[in-house]
């Protein structure tokens, strides 16, 4: 029984250590292990540069760190607290992260997206920030300190908590082949060179796409932040984690494609006026940078239309948007419809922008007061037509609509069990009627 006991034991060890493959890296020079899953050519992972500079964040008291609970934020916080006497943090209460050191919310990420694990600058791309004294001074400071209070070791006992957090990520993904999908819609579909990056970033404020330009195709990168946690793990709604992701990488495609034809665009700031302090309010401080969001935010519409069907895409995607004064989204989502219709006339994105640009033209006035009050409409809907939650126990003619084509049958007979319950437990529900939903919908299709 002992021997069975040890063996199993032994096993358990066996699995953990090469789960799901993680490799973990152990000599006397230690190295960061490394934790990440390949889904259809996009890799989800930690990245120790992301998490190093977010715990130089949470020390230094900067409050733009994810607000979500996590037991992580206070590990960072006890582990580290003998270490703030590091000359890193009397640089930084000279030197204001955002505003001095960097110009942007996002200007950070890119920057650790430009180092190696050992936070030396890459030799394999471009890397402008290394011209820069203060930004240098940091990086330097930065390794300093990861190296004093053993950072690699920190980082590394984190192990259970990095690998939980990416399978509940990944998890929530079912069929994804979004790599291929966006390379499709955005490009003729080739770019074997191009690397899809997705970093689960616990304690950052906002999400990012960056992009990095190699010899040889790109480094995509969608960086996400957890909107909330359920027993201290970082999750996401499975629509919102699509959208999320769609939206940085269309960046990749979107923004370049603006950038080219950017003088073009001047012309029509005048469009920005009414949603101008809304625009703001979500941090994007310029006209250009508008249009761009616009267009990722657009694509990432399409491409849940293209997977879910055009009414899950207006509902969950598109109504939202509107009700965020993403007012123009009504004559590019148009102009994306007849982009899809004609790849072999547009082959790329790029080659649509002209299109873009022509329907941005044709936009009056008139037009921005019919989407505004639109966007009004969503954000202040009649509540009085809202029905209340019990008010169907005084209706007649009640039905209980059920699936036609159930794939789970055991679910199934579950439910329609569960009805036949409530018919009997309930007077108010005893002569309602159980339908399929293929009789609703001839039924639809004979009255219209």
């Amino acid at each position: 029984m002992q021997k069975k006991i040890l063996n199993l034991t032994m096993m358990l060890c066996l699995i953990l250590l090469n789960f799901k493959g993680y490799t973990q890296t152990t000599s006397n020079n230690p190295k960061f292990q490394t934790f990440h899953l390949v889904i259809n050519g996009v890799k989800f992972s930690v990245d120790p540069r992301i998490e190093l500079f977010h715990t130089v964040e949470v020390l230094s008291g900067i409050p733009l760190v994810n607000f979500i609970e996590l037991d992580y934020k206070q590990k960072i916080l006890t582990t580290f607290a003998k270490y703030k006497t590091h000359p890193l943090f009397s640089y930084l209460k000279r030197n204001n992260l955002y505003g001095k050191l960097f110009d942007s919310i996002d200007a950070p990420v890119w920057a650790m997206l430009h180092l190696t694990n050992e936070l030396e600058w890459r030799e394999d791309i471009d890397v402008p920030e290394a011209k820069n004294a203060g930004i240098d001074s940091l990086r330097i400071l930065m390794k300093d300190f990861a190296g004093k209070s053993n950072y690699i070791e920190f980082f590394n006992s984190n192990a259970d908590f990095y690998r939980i957090s990416l399978e509940t990520l990944t998890y929530n993904l079912p069929d994804f082949n979004e790599k291929q999908r966006l390379m499709d819609y955005c490009s003729n579909g080739k770019g074997e060179h191009n690397e899809f990056n997705v970093i689960l970033n616990f304690l950052g404020w906002g999400n990012f796409g960056p992009r990095m330009y190699k010899r040889e195709g790109m480094e995509l990168y969608a960086v996400i932040a957890p909107e909330k946690t359920a027993i201290r793990v970082p999750t996401f709604d499975i629509s919102a984690l699509y959208r999320l992701l769609w939206h940085e990488f269309a960046h990749s495609f979107a923004n370049p494609a603006i950038e080219k034809y950017e003088a073009r665009f001047n012309e029509f700031e005048w469009m920005w006026t009414p949603i101008k302090e809304s625009m703001k309010a979500q941090a994007y401080h310029s006209w250009h940078a508008v249009v761009k969001e616009h267009l990722t935010e657009a694509i990432a519409c399409r491409m849940a239309a293209l997977k879910f069907g055009e009414d899950a895409a207006e509902l969950n995607y598109v109504r939202r948007q509107y009700g965020m004064r993403w007012i123009y989204l009504h004559p590019i989502l148009q102009a994306l419809k007849h982009y899809e219709k004609q790849r072999q006339r547009y082959p790329t994105l790029e080659s649509f922008i002209p299109e873009i640009i022509k329907a941005f033209k044709n936009v009056k006035q008139s037009d921005i007061e019919i989407w505004m009050a639109q966007t009004e409409y969503i954000r202040k809907p009649d509540v009085s037509t809202m029905p209340a939650i019990d008010a169907i126990y005084d209706q007649k003619d009640i039905l209980f609509i059920t699936s036609s084509s159930e794939a789970d049958q055991i679910g199934d007979q579950k439910l329609q069990a569960f009805i036949k319950q409530l018919k009997e437990r309930f007077p108010a529900f005893r002569e309602a009627k159980v339908v399929a939903d293929t009789t609703v919908y001839i039924s639809e299709k004979l009255t219209m």
